[in-house]
């Protein structure tokens, strides 16, 4: 295999890991925004139980205050009860909304460290092909010197590195990275 095929199944990994991340990424910010948005709704719901616990405690004091009148009170009472047992319901469908928040959370997290354990493999997985890639490099670069040396043993290759570089007519390390 030639260190050109190498470095494209290197590159090709690359990219397709890149590919995966931005897809997975994508995918968490996606999720993150329904979780904001399911947040506001109960948050919104929240705000209206309050209301409601509110409004109830005007209703208890003001059926209170009817006990002088039997029949109004009757009346009356009725009426607030309905709308309690309404809140109720009401209550019991957010707390429902609630729940299913909650495990859309703990879904979403469940995924989101499969996905995290995924990139890390992937990632192990490209320091492996790469370190692969540069070992069959050397071997190469070694097996083609050692050629080269029995068939003209009088050509000194001491100066031959594996990244040299050719500047005006010399072989030069290549400048380092800060």
């Amino acid at each position: 295999m030639s260190p050109f095929s190498i470095a494209k199944g290197v590159e090709s990994l690359t990219n397709r890991l890149s590919a995966l991340s931005l897809i997975n990424e994508d995918k968490i910010r996606g999720m993150a925004r329904e979780i904001k948005l399911q947040g506001k709704k109960i948050n919104s719901l929240e705000e209206a139980v309050k209301k409601g616990k509110a409004d109830l405690q005007w209703v208890n004091f003001e059926r209170d205050k009817l006990l002088e009148g039997r029949h109004a009170f009757d009346n009356e009472r009725k009426t607030w009860a309905s709308e309690r047992s309404n809140f109720e319901k009401e209550l019991e469908e957010i707390k429902l909304a609630r729940d299913k928040s909650v495990d859309a959370a703990q879904v979403f997290e469940g995924e989101l460290t499969l996905v995290k354990a995924e990139v890390e493999r992937l990632q192990a997985d490209l320091h492996a092909v790469k370190m692969d890639a540069l070992k069959k490099f050397m071997q190469g670069f070694d097996a083609a010197k050692s050629q080269v040396n029995l068939l003209h043993a009088d050509i000194d290759l001491e100066g031959i590195g594996y990244f040299k570089e050719i500047v005006d007519g010399e072989l030069v390390d290549p400048p380092e990275d800060d």
